[in-house]
């Protein structure tokens, strides 16, 4: 890792201090091509972590008259609840702003 990052420094010191321009996408392929090296090459599924896909669709497809957004528990409820609070006090306060523009205040 050490090795790519100098590469990557000394690539920056040349284009910045290089009196010839440098062909810019051949520093964008070196870059890239750096980059693409350094990703991990294993999911997270291959190791060791539980799959829980059949789990979690027994729970979502159980028919109980519950909303598929609310099926999720207790963290859905309060992601869902907190989501539509934020929209009815973001809604309110357009129309505060809006009325506020609408009748500017009457110099005195």
């Amino acid at each position: 890792m050490t090795i790519k990052i100098t590469q990557l420094l000394y690539l920056c010191y040349l284009c910045a201090n290089n009196p010839i321009p440098i062909n810019i996408m051949i520093v964008f392929q070196i870059v890239r091509n750096l980059v693409l090296r350094t990703r991990p090459t294993q999911l997270n599924s291959t190791r060791g972590a539980k799959n829980r896909v059949y789990e979690n669709q027994k729970a979502f497809q159980e028919p109980n008259n519950v909303p598929i957004h609310l099926k999720g528990g207790t963290f859905d409820q309060l992601l869902y609840r907190g989501t539509m609070g934020s929209v009815i006090v973001g809604t309110l306060w357009t129309f505060y702003e809006l009325g506020k523009a609408c009748l500017p205040q009457q110099p005195k």
